[in-house]
């Protein structure tokens, strides 16, 4: 995740009210620590003052104890209404968007992107966000807390669970990347689904005309039967971390128990420091039990993060370029030149044009299929830049200006196709032979 992306969510979290909810999380650390440090001095208490004190010492880690319960519920709470009003915003947003067609208009979504945004990615990333990071940051707290405890209490046990902790480090790193790679796959299959939805809506008159409903059903169950394989996919990987964790950290935890208890017969701790210890076990299992876990939920909130804020940095770019105060009365070309990024054959070589746009003027641009009629629209447009060469707008005082600058409109070409062969699109689920399908062809 680039430093762009995570300034724009960042940005919007805070809008939302996050920062207290990490200040809560640290406080609750803290809060933890004490309760832990102050158990030895009660099991002191209970060796050297009345019944009386050591009441009163039980009723105020009781009420520490009270305290650290309530505060872990509020960060819930908060946790679950963080999440839905990041999930309303991005949906919004994405509708909005949408409804300005600059899904449509961007070659890098499909037409049924914006149903896969709202339904799967915006409630993905506000979940990764809102509650997965907030729980990652907590145990990464906690789990300092507990590390600074026992390097004051028995640095030497502190640095055993340590280094029995560093295997958990193997779980993410070699599941990671498959994680991130099954979910892209996911959201892409969804995407495709979400697509042909779409379309067999909008060709429902012509599908039924055609008489080709079972073709619509055989090709939505086939892209829905991709979808579901990813799913399940990702959803196989995501519980083998977790089982892996969950065992790993029971073998850790027993380990533990035994290494402690070693340590309080060979007086190398008291009972009450070994108390602490056990108050904040789970402090340092976070990193067994928990971490891989919520290490995986937030890949998968890293990808539907990247494809939301692609959209929305697609639509900043369309808002500037829409911004539209200047007419042009002059369209400059000179030496133009262009080949696309993969590739050395140059698409438009040596263009040189100077046209005159007069009111209701008509310019018509002509030639066979694949010469760069597009490409050259493309560049006058701004959605291309030339390889060589330049390409400009003249208002009446003949300044020199940029696409983004100027009074420009633009109605794209619309097709009702499906995301499959040409022939899969004629033919609509009909068995043709080969010989009449050469004659359309040849038609």
């Amino acid at each position: 995740m680039n430093k762009k992306t995570i300034n724009y969510y960042w940005n919007v979290l805070k809008r939302l009210g996050y920062r207290p909810l990490l200040v809560t999380v640290v406080v609750i650390s803290i809060l933890e620590f004490l309760l832990a440090y102050s158990l030895n001095y009660f099991v002191q208490l209970l060796q050297q003052v009345s019944m009386t004190t050591f009441a009163i010492a039980a009723v105020v880690l009781s009420a520490v104890g009270v305290v650290i319960g309530v505060l872990h519920r509020h960060v819930k709470i908060k946790e679950g209404i963080l999440s839905l009003k990041l999930e309303n915003q991005l949906t919004d947003e994405i509708i909005d968007y949408s409804n300005k067609n600059i899904v449509e208009q961007n070659p890098n979504y499909d037409s049924g992107s914006w149903l896969s945004l709202c339904n799967s990615d915006a409630p993905l990333i506000s979940q990764a966000l809102s509650v997965t990071l907030t729980d990652f940051f907590a145990g990464l707290t906690s789990f300092s807390a507990a590390f600074v405890f026992g390097m004051i209490v028995s640095p030497l046990l502190t640095i055993i669970v340590l280094l029995l902790g560093l295997t958990s480090m193997i779980i993410p790193k070699y599941t990671g990347k498959l994680i991130l790679k099954n979910q892209q796959k996911r959201q892409q299959d969804q995407d495709s689904m979400q697509t042909i939805l779409l379309q067999l809506f909008n060709a429902k008159v012509l599908l039924y005309t055609m008489k080709a409903q079972k073709f619509a059903e055989k090709m939505f169950a086939n892209k829905y039967n991709k979808f579901t394989q990813s799913q399940l996919e990702n959803a196989r990987n995501e519980h083998l971390v977790g089982s892996v964790s969950v065992g790993t950290g029971f073998v850790f935890d027993v380990t533990i128990l035994i290494i402690s208890l070693v340590f309080v017969a060979k007086s190398k701790i008291t009972i009450g420091q070994f108390m602490g210890f056990n108050v904040l076990n789970s402090n340092f299992l976070w990193i067994f039990y928990t971490m891989p876990s919520l290490y995986s939920q937030l890949l998968r909130g890293r990808v539907s993060s990247q494809r939301i804020f692609q959209l929305l940095r697609q639509n900043d770019k369309t808002a500037q370029n829409t911004v539209s105060k200047v007419p042009a009365k002059e369209i400059v070309m000179k030496d133009i030149g262009y080949h696309y990024p993969n590739s050395s054959k140059q698409v438009l070589n040596d263009v040189t044009v100077n046209w005159r746009v007069d009111n209701f003027a008509k310019i018509l641009i002509t030639g066979p299929s694949g010469v760069g009629k597009s490409t050259l629209l493309d560049l006058l447009l701004g959605f291309k830049r030339p390889s060589i060469g330049e390409a400009y707008y003249l208002d009446e005082n003949n300044k020199q200006l940029q696409p983004s600058q100027i009074r420009l409109s633009y109605v794209p070409q619309q097709v009702k196709l499906f995301n499959l062969s040409l022939k899969e699109n004629i033919l609509l689920g009909r068995r043709v032979n080969k010989k009449k399908y050469s004659n359309i062809e040849a038609g």
